[in-house]
């Protein structure tokens, strides 16, 4: 009898151990990259130059979850600095593109002028160029779920490079 009880409490316990990582399993995730590019990451809106000498400011959005996610276009915000760039301060690329689901998997590139982006947080007000500047974003879904990779990121403005902090 003591056993069919401890059989029946484990099988429980375990039902429910089963259960809460299905739904952690099933959430939406995503993975906020930033980096410094000098490539034409958006060629249909920027053009097809040879001579292009202009540098970009790029956020990745990887869709590590199992679920389509789709990115309210206007929420996208990058925080450094005690200042904020939002959508309406400036001209962002590739934002046609996170109008669709991102599938999950895939990703989706958006980004902005590295000299925008210094100018918007102020970075030529700094005295000490070597400085590392703490940079994080912030976007939402459209159902208004927030995502964010703060505290992974530092901006070296002397050499105009993100690094990664661990």
């Amino acid at each position: 009898m003591v056993l069919t009880e401890l059989l029946g409490v484990l099988g429980f316990i375990l039902s429910v151990f089963v259960f809460i990582i299905t739904r952690l399993e099933k959430r939406k995730s995503l993975i906020i990259d930033m980096f410094a590019c000098c490539d034409n990451e958006f060629p249909e809106e920027w053009g097809t130059d040879e001579n292009f000498e202009e540098e970009f400011v790029i956020l990745k959005i990887i869709n590590n979850g199992i679920k389509p996610i789709t990115i309210n276009s206007k929420s996208f915000q990058i925080f450094g600095n005690g200042k904020c760039i939002d959508p309406f301060y400036c001209d962002w690329f590739g934002m046609s593109n996170v109008s669709h689901p991102i599938k999950p998997g895939e990703c989706s590139k958006i980004g902005i002028l590295l000299a925008v982006f210094e100018q918007g947080l102020e970075i030529d007000k700094i005295t000490d160029k070597y400085e590392k500047i703490g940079i994080y974003c912030k976007l939402k879904d459209l159902e208004g779920k927030s995502y964010t990779n703060k505290g992974k990121y530092a901006y070296i403005p002397e050499v105009g490079e993100f690094e990664k902090i661990k």
